[in-house]
């Protein structure tokens, strides 16, 4: 039986703060093939990729691919040496408010945003968060595996660390799978109609709670929290604080 490992580094309107020993490698890009590729594991077969979201001038650059080798001081950080980065900003290498996955975090709002942000409509993503959403971001592709073991490695930051932790600035991350045999754990959307599958969304945590900010934190509401919001503070254990805040 062959096994599948695959690598992917999702970013959600993040900041990462690496010195510049450290920092990560950046290639904004909308090629598909190329983003398969960054996809793409041992044993396995990816096809039909497709990328989406609301805001074209950002959504151009807001999916990129990224080396970070394991001499390299980020390394013990994000624990993937290569992959793809999505963000709801600009996944590029500057160092200042062109991107949102370089630091320092240092500003309150230093990614971009949809120049006129409208609300998001997406059924799975209702199922995440509660909350109004903007900013939308996504990749979908059909993955046929050799075996039956997937396997895969993710990490979730955001630039509303630790500021807002704790406030409606919640931001979210779904990881949405169907296929036969899958169990559902929400309403999520049927990706395929003409097949009897259900979808599954893999980033809970055990509680069934998805991932978002307000879920896993330093257990801290932050400075900026409506002092209404809930924060959950048992999965601090699955927060890493990068050490620079605003």
């Amino acid at each position: 039986m062959k096994s599948f490992y695959q690598s992917l580094l999702v970013l959600v309107l993040s900041v990462l703060y690496l010195n510049s020993s450290a920092q990560l490698n950046f290639t904004p890009t909308s090629n598909t093939a190329t983003i398969t590729t960054a996809l793409q594991g041992r044993g396995v077969t990816i096809s039909g990729l497709t990328i989406g979201g609301n805001g074209a001038a950002e959504l151009a650059n807001s999916i990129g691919t990224f080396t970070a080798g394991k001499s390299n001081l980020a390394f013990p950080n994000i624990r993937i040496a290569s992959g793809l980065v999505i963000t709801t900003g600009s996944a590029t290498n500057a160092t200042d408010s062109t991107s949102s996955v370089k630091g320092p975090n240092n500003h309150m709002g230093i990614s971009l945003g949809d120049p006129l942000p409208t609300i998001s409509t997406d059924n799975d993503l209702d199922q995440v968060t509660t909350f109004d959403k903007f900013d939308l971001r996504y990749i979908t592709f059909t993955i046929v595996p050799d075996g039956n073991i997937l396997t895969g490695t993710i990490v979730f930051a955001s630039e509303e660390y630790p500021t807002y932790v704790g406030s409606a600035f919640n931001d979210a991350c779904a990881i949405i799978i169907d296929g036969p045999g899958i169990v559902n754990n929400g309403g999520y959307t049927d990706l395929d109609a003409n097949v009897a599958t259900n979808s599954r969304n893999l980033a809970v945590f055990s509680s069934g709670n998805s991932l978002a900010i307000n879920e896993v934190n330093s257990g801290t509401p932050g400075s900026q929290n409506d002092g209404i919001t809930t924060i959950n503070t048992l999965n601090s254990d699955f927060y890493i604080r990068n050490y620079y805040q605003y």
